[in-house]
This record gives structure tokens, C-alpha cells and sequence, in this order.
């Protein structure tokens, strides 16, 4: 691996967030490498998808009167 594109993989997650100095730093190696270009689509595919990790979970009923009704009953013994 070239030190351009071990410095592109370095910075993947600023390059991907968007960071403006990062991807000013590395504009010129990522508009002629094809490696480095692959690795940032396929990392922000992958954050897009991770991003929606979870959208299509649903909560047993109201959270927040489950956690109050458990802090108001009285402890569960222990057995010795």
C-alpha cells in the first residue's frame, strides 16, 4: 500500500463524515485512485446502513413507565 492511500484509510471516517480540510488534503490521491475511491464509497454505504441499524425496532409498550414501575417494586430477594 502506497503512503497516499495508508493516509486515505487513516483518515476514512473524516473523508466520509465530510470533513472539508480532510478532503481537501486528500482530493488530488482520491480523484486518481480507484482503491481509495472504492474504500471511501463502500465505508459511506456502509455507515448509511448502520445509520439505519435498528429504524424498524418497536419498544414493548411505554419505556419510560416500564423503567418507573421497576424502580417502585420492591426488590426481588436474593437467594443465600
Amino acid at each position: 500500500m502506497r503512503d497516499a492511500c495508508r493516509l486515505v484509510m487513516e483518515d476514512l471516517a473524516a473523508i466520509v463524515d465530510g470533513d472539508a480540510a480532510t478532503l481537501a488534503r486528500h482530493a488530488d490521491h482520491l480523484a486518481g485512485c480507484d482503491d481509495c475511491r472504492d474504500a471511501r464509497h463502500e465505508a459511506s454505504r456502509i455507515g448509511a446502513l448502520i445509520g439505519r441499524a435498528g429504524d424498524d425496532h418497536a419498544a414493548l409498550g411505554d419505556p419510560e413507565a416500564r423503567l418507573l414501575a421497576a424502580l417502585d417494586a420492591p426488590p426481588v430477594p436474593t437467594p443465600v
